[in-house]
């Protein structure tokens, strides 16, 4: 909704400075030297000396130094042995430094807490067009994870506990990188802190997208003094691995018609990409450049936009041929740019998410059609699931299916990111948060309920992940594994049948060593010619990683030959245990597609969910926030009984 700003929203505080004050601690690491860069204020010229200490780094140092009048910055090496990386959490330990600065006889003193990394963002040129991915301590990494808006309409409100939890879902979901668009917020030093923490990389926008920007003094003044404070707030921060300058808005200007639109004569034009060029070509990396603890930057995401053929071939790439496009899921098979930096899909939330918003919400009802913001949200929904699913009548089905057909169109895109490296190195869907109950892209919605999207991400964002692909040759299945970690793993797959009887049925396996950074793209083959007694409506193709250590299945895929409403699904019946208090145990007598648990008050959470369980399979799940009487299944297997004629 449209809330205009108003007023001071951080806090407020007077500051004293004594004749000789520390004001800021950064320290860094450069050349595999710790450098420390203290500012400090002095009323007059003084020789003085400021203290140094670390206890994890078993340091404590005295420099002496010489300040004249103001504000100035003093350097000086740190002698630190040993020094400890910081990694992603998917690589290594996040180790994590805290150092104090002081200056004897006074009483300010002045913290830093900070980790030591190489983040290197590579651009090579190619055959194709030119990479783009990030290398980390000298290893190359595939990006997963989401863009993240403002987690509230008003974010005075927003407590610490909340930016953990924003925090710790995309770890739970094995994200590795969060992209703080820059359509919100610079967000709190929490967020950052949160992400050394637990190990999430930190693309970062400037607060810049989808326009154009004055170029009078006033107004680059202003971007100067607010970039140059948060870039030297933020570099300390050893998630922080890239700065970008804005969001669309080189694409806006290139591939939107604005000229057009707005009446621009060509000096119109020329002042206004001048005044562009200045902000984003050369003042913020200048900025970037002297403060960014040698963190590399870009100046839009993306250059090229998604209707252009370089967009798939260089640089990072917002795809929207799929929503926007109205074009068919299938499409993400065919649009793998160099790293995938937006793209989505909507979904409903869940039904208790109107609870004391909207009164008796419907399909039909004003109130609740007021939450969805895009013109033809509905709509393009509706279009979709038309092809893929079907439309139900009932709210409650209503929601549960749009979740349903997110979560198979995101998949089809990861699985082509995934399957697509080391091509693409990257896959930041659109968008991992709410800041409103609204029908969005988001995989949470405003209180942090997640879709059943959230968990299809999750399953494909593991550090393995294997998939098996149909081509005109047969069944290719390839594996990616960027864990630290080396595993020994059975490969199978095999086929399960829609219609009972349906025992799962091995067609090829294989017994495989990994290392960490394994891409195998064809670790089994199985003919075309074999195929023909597989009924594409009564059959799902299974990919399937066995532990052999741990003896338990670490990555599992599925591969569906027609569209979900074309499958032959024999109806399901689900059986729920109540395991242990805390825990349930579900089996199916059939393959069920999109096992979807809920209750009515929507206060439960579940450990997975809108998942697809196989014929015999006992699967544990946990639980939270009520008891296993309250729990209720659905799959799609027993909603397409109420679908209409000629689904």
């Amino acid at each position: 909704p449209k809330i205009l700003t108003c007023g001071i929203w951080q806090p407020v505080y007077l500051q004293y400075n004594s004749n000789v004050q520390p004001l800021l601690l950064k320290v860094r690491r450069e050349q595999n030297t710790i450098v420390a860069a203290v500012k400090m204020y002095a009323a007059q010229s003084v020789k003085t000396s400021v203290q140094l200490t670390s206890v994890a780094g078993n340091v404590k140092l005295l420099h002496e130094c010489t300040l004249q009048p103001g504000e100035q910055w003093i350097t000086f090496p740190v002698p630190q042995p040993d020094v400890q990386l910081w990694n992603p959490w998917n690589m290594g330990q996040q180790t994590i430094y805290d150092y104090t600065v002081s200056v004897p006889g006074e009483h300010e003193v002045v913290k830093c807490t900070t980790g030591f990394r190489d983040a290197m963002l590579f651009r090579e040129r190619d055959s194709v067009g030119a990479s783009f991915g990030f290398r980390i301590n000298g290893r190359d990494v595939f990006a997963r994870g989401a863009n993240v808006i403002p987690p509230h309409l008003f974010l005075p409100g927003v407590p610490d506990a909340e930016y953990e939890k924003l925090v710790q879902r995309a770890r739970e979901a094995n994200c590795t990188m969060l992209r703080v668009w820059g359509g919100g917020v610079y967000l709190p030093d929490i967020f950052y802190t949160l992400c050394d923490r637990y190990g999430i990389m930190v693309w970062q926008d400037f607060m810049f997208a989808c326009s154009m920007i004055p170029g009078n003094d006033a107004f680059l003044n202003s971007v100067s003094l607010e970039a140059s404070q948060q870039v030297e707030r933020l570099s300390v921060h050893p998630s922080v691995v890239l700065w970008c300058g804005n969001n669309e808005s080189d694409e806006g200007w290139h591939n939107w018609g604005w000229q057009k639109q707005f009446g621009y004569s060509a000096a119109d034009s020329a002042e206004i990409w001048n005044n562009y060029e200045r902000v984003f070509h050369r003042l913020l990396p200048a900025i970037v450049d002297s403060l960014g603890n040698e963190v590399a930057y870009v100046s839009s995401s993306p250059l090229y936009g998604w209707g252009r053929e370089k967009s798939m071939k260089e640089g990072d790439s917002h795809y929207w041929g799929v929503w926007w496009g109205l074009e068919p899921f299938e499409k993400y098979r065919e649009k793998v740019p160099r790293f995938m930096s937006e793209y989505g899909f909507q979904s409903m939330p869940d039904i208790s998410a109107w609870k004391n918003i909207v009164h008796d919400p419907s399909l039909t009802s004003p109130h609740l059609r007021h939450h969805q913001k895009h013109p033809r949200g509905f709509e393009t929904i509706d279009t979709m699931l038309q092809q893929y699913f079907f439309r139900p009548g009932n709210f409650s089905d209503y929601a549960y299916l749009s979740q349903l057909q997110q979560a198979f169109g995101m998949k089809m895109a990861i699985d082509a990111h995934r399957s697509g490296y080391p091509y693409c190195r990257g896959s930041l869907f659109w968008q991992w948060n709410d800041c409103w109950p609204v029908v969005s892209w988001s995989a949470m919605d405003n209180r942090y309920r997640r879709k059943l999207f959230y968990f299809e991400a999750k399953r494909l964002f593991e550090p393995f992940y294997c998939s098996t692909s149909e081509t005109g040759s047969g069944l290719i299945t390839g594996l990616h594994y960027d864990g630290g970690v080396p595993l020994s793993i059975n490969l199978r797959t095999y086929f399960v049948s829609t219609i009972k009887p349906s025992p799962p049925a091995l067609l090829d396996e294989r017994d495989i060593l990994l290392k960490g950074d394994t891409t195998v793209p064809a670790a089994i083959r199985f003919p075309a010619s074999q195929l023909g007694f597989l009924n594409k409506r009564e059959t799902i193709i299974v990919s399937e990683a066995y532990d052999k250590i741990s003896q338990k299945v670490i990555g599992r895929n599925f591969l569906l030959r027609c569209r979900p409403n074309e499958l032959m699904l024999d109806t399901a019946t689900i059986s729920v245990f109540g395991f242990s208090p805390g825990m349930i145990i579900l089996s199916s007598d059939v393959f069920a597609y999109g096992v979807y648990l809920y209750d009515e008050k929507g206060e439960m959470e579940f450990s997975d969910n809108g998942f697809h369980l196989l014929p015999g399979e006992q699967k544990e799940i946990m639980y939270t926030g009520g008891k296993s009487s309250m729990i209720k299944v659905k799959c799609l297997n027993n909603l397409v009984l109420k679908a209409e004629p000629g689904r």
